[in-house]
């Protein structure tokens, strides 16, 4: 029986990381091994309940600290000495591979996490597997150690759920050092109806929406003016065709704080439905809406795994590289300032009125590949579209 460590981006407050955590857990447990898991920040317990968004003058004086470099180097040397200290007290002998479950993990926020676990890691023979990471702001310190961590002989796999081309041209690495070893595969959440039974169905439109701190941490301009604005037309929309809506979050605190501060802002007393505290109770709040209009990434993985028809709005690469991946394209609107908001009309009402089809593309499945590599199978591959229709 082999011995497993599975490491992910526990308690964040964002749901998608347990569901992603989830369901690599359950392809573990479909062969004979003994799992262990790890928060990859050290954390052994949700992160405290954030603030609501970057409006009032204090708020936005913090919000300010806390984009200072001198402030972040503070919260990331905390962050690494809480993760050192958990790595102190945790036995690696005996293990036999360990798993990064996936989700943005290679990240500035991440790398050096990633880089204080290899460092223990590599006083053990141990295998090691980076399973669909999606990649985020990297500067060049981080590059180089990605760069090292992919040519390294114990780690046997690094797929990532994005264009590999593009993060190889950023790493680097050495092509003979690294052959075979990185690949695209589809994220493991796409799984989580296999796990999770869905919910009753209703007719109701969820509006999933991300508060302002996030978008501004990965460079994105949309001021607050804009994005109310975008709010309410969504809302309008809904209302102007007599549909049922609500707005939801993946749980994290910050977010569903920020559900309240737009209704204050729109003006309009919105349903908001209750925010989730587990993976399970995300994937259930998807599953039964009828379709959803959202900016979390995970939102439409789960969305696509319940056949919930979604339809994104852009704010970062990753959730177009997902909808282009389940050949979604046409159910996209990419915000910004100078969005223009007819346009998002006329995609809306085409989003309402089309008939929904997924196709599961040629990338390779990441739960496949997981089960492969704990078994001591090589991986294969071979390319296999999938396609479902739902009418």
């Amino acid at each position: 029986m082999k011995n497993i460590l599975i490491i992910g981006a526990l308690y964040s407050g964002n749901l998608g990381d347990d569901v992603i955590f989830d369901v690599v857990y359950h392809v573990c447990r479909s062969v004979p091994c003994h799992i262990q898991k790890m928060s990859i920040s050290g954390r052994n317990e949700p992160a405290p309940i954030g603030s609501a968004s970057s409006s009032g003058l204090k708020q936005s004086l913090k919000n300010r600290i806390r984009r200072l470099k001198p402030y972040q180097r503070l919260v990331e040397k905390k962050r690494c000495k809480r993760l050192r200290t958990v790595l102190e007290q945790f036995d690696f002998s005996g293990l036999d591979l360990i798993i990064f479950d996936g989700g943005q993990l290679f990240f500035d926020v991440f790398v050096p996490l990633i880089a204080i676990i290899m460092e223990k890691a590599g006083q053990y023979p141990v295998k090691i597997l980076f399973n669909a990471c999606g990649v985020g702001l990297l500067n060049q310190k981080n590059k180089m150690i990605l760069r090292r961590i992919a040519e390294n002989p114990q780690v046997s796999l690094m797929t990532l759920r994005e264009d590999a081309s593009d993060f190889l041209r950023q790493i680097q690495p050495d092509p003979i050092l690294c052959k075979n070893k990185l690949f695209r595969v589809m994220d493991p959440a796409i799984h989580c109806c296999d796990i999770f039974p869905p919910a009753g169905k209703t007719n109701i439109i969820g509006i999933g929406l991300i508060n302002e701190t996030i978008l501004k941490k990965h460079g994105i301009v949309l001021h607050h003016h804009a994005y109310m604005q975008l709010v309410r037309q969504i809302v309008n929309f809904c209302e102007l065709h007599s549909l049922s809506y609500e707005f939801f979050c993946n749980g994290d605190n910050a977010d569903y704080a920020f559900l309240k501060e737009v209704q204050k802002s729109i003006g309009k007393q919105i349903p908001i439905a209750p925010r989730p505290t587990s993976s399970e109770e995300l994937a259930k709040l998807i599953s039964h809406y009828d379709r959803i209009i959202s900016f979390r990434l995970h939102s439409h993985i789960i969305a696509a795994s319940y056949r919930v028809p979604s339809f994104g709005l852009v704010w970062d690469t990753k959730v177009r590289e997902f909808f282009e991946a389940v050949d979604r394209q046409n159910a996209l609107f990419t915000v910004s300032d100078q969005m223009d908001l007819t346009v998002l009309d006329k995609q809306l009402e085409q989003f309402m009125t089309s008939p929904y089809t997924i196709h599961m593309t040629e990338y390779q499945d990441a739960c496949d590949v997981l089960k492969e590599t704990i078994i001591g199978t090589s991986c294969d591959k071979t390319k296999e579209v999938k396609e479902c229709s739902v009418g």
